[in-house]
């Protein structure tokens, strides 16, 4: 295996795009066709050439040796590896390369009711009798009800991906806290945090989305290009009726992003700090525990492996004004450091 590297960058408007090459060029399976591709994103804009400090040896690597994408202008913004590690402060990237295991599940051919679930650090993929498939996050539990009329999942905590077997006769239905879903044949992500929220984004075709109030509908909306994604905060029925209005918050989210834990990782650009550390507890059986919470809502921009959570506290601690306390061989504790300012 690999030595885990942290590459740190300025976070502000760092591209999406930056983070897939970050991958990609981590796992060393670059082509020559590759190359001409990153060649020609930098060649649009000379400026993405400060977030790829090695570019040099790289182009080297490939027989290039007259790509000077960056004017001598700008030169000094190009970051080094040592002088990057030493801007932590405005930092907030992070790769590093540890995946999570993943088991395929028997074909369920059971027409009875089937409960299927993952522990920390497992994910799950299962094929279900009509021929949809069934993609389990860490963490989760699902509840499979088939009958003659209907393909009923209840997702009871976690997070799944779902890809639909195209049948109108039977309209597949998932339940997660008050939101239902209702596809014929799509593929969709939900995720369901017990006690807070409910969110799916759509990835291909088209859904139904509704809002329920002790069984009976609320609110619904369709959700039909890919990257849109509903929200519901979990107990907002009441707060939505005083408003008037629906408790089903719309959104647009980049879809490589919502549904990279599949690929083994998570990518974050911008999210809170506590939901960065909620996520990756999520693969690991040692629990990060941020104790600072004024800091929680702090933004994080980053692609982190699933289950490194040794990676992910190193980065944490130079990147915020905090310390990991290891209370037990199974528990690290972030607290706020006493000098609050950057490295």
């Amino acid at each position: 295996m690999r030595n885990n590297i942290i590459h740190m960058y300025p976070k502000d408007d760092i591209p999406v795009e930056v983070f897939d090459w970050f991958i990609r060029i981590e796992d060393g399976a670059l082509s020559p066709e590759d190359i001409d591709e990153l060649k020609a994103w930098i060649a649009e804009n000379p400026e993405r050439a400060i977030y790829f400090p090695d570019l040099d040896n790289l182009w080297a690597a490939f027989g290039e040796t007259d790509f000077q994408p960056i004017s001598n202008t700008n030169k000094h913004k190009t970051f080094s590896w040592w002088s990057t590690r030493k801007a932590i402060g405005i930092a907030a990237a992070v790769v590093i390369t540890v995946v999570s295991a993943l088991t395929f599940l028997p074909v369920d051919t059971d027409t009875k009711i089937r409960t299927f679930e993952t522990a920390t650090g497992e994910r799950h993929i299962a094929t279900l009798s009509d021929g949809s498939s069934l993609h389990m996050n860490a963490q989760t539990k699902v509840i499979v009800d088939y009958s003659e009329n209907e393909r009923k999942i209840v997702l009871q905590q976690g997070e799944a991906y779902f890809s639909v077997a195209k049948n109108p006769a039977r309209p597949f239905i998932v339940r997660s806290g008050d939101l239902s879903v209702r596809a014929l044949g799509t593929v969709f992500n939900v995720e369901h945090i017990t006690g807070q929220k409910s969110t799916v984004t759509l990835v291909e075709g088209a859904i139904q989305v509704a809002q329920l109030e002790e069984d009976e509908i609320r609110s619904t909306a369709v959700l039909n290009q890919t990257g849109n994604k509903a929200i519901l905060i979990e107990n907002s029925a009441s707060q939505a009726a005083s408003d008037n209005d629906s408790g089903i918050t719309l959104m647009q989210v980049n879809i490589e992003n919502a549904i990279s834990w599949r690929d083994g990782k998570l990518i974050f650009s911008g999210e809170p700090l506590s939901q960065a550390i909620y996520k990756l507890n999520m693969h690991s059986t040692h629990k990060v525990i941020l104790q600072d919470t004024s800091i929680g809502q702090e933004p994080i921009y980053g692609v982190f492996s699933l289950g490194d959570w040794e990676s992910a506290v190193r980065a944490m601690v130079k990147i915020y004004p905090l310390k990991a306390i290891q209370e037990s061989p199974g528990r690290t504790v972030l607290v706020a450091r006493k000098d609050r300012s950057s490295n």
